[in-house]
């Protein structure tokens, strides 16, 4: 997955800085989460591989 701008629900009800920094924190998550899944990891090995 490649991070990627696009107006977002955000960039209505925040100024142009704010609505990218949390869309790029969700983006983040999604990929961190899908990792995750695909490896197979427990929260605990989660946790140890990305760094607590």
């Amino acid at each position: 997955m490649v991070l990627k701008f696009y107006d977002s629900h955000f960039h209505v009800t925040h100024d142009e800085e704010k609505a990218n920094k949390i869309v790029m924190k969700m983006d983040l998550s999604i990929m961190l989460s899908g990792l995750i899944a695909d490896k197979k990891w427990t929260q605990v090995e989660a946790a140890e591989k990305l760094g607590d």
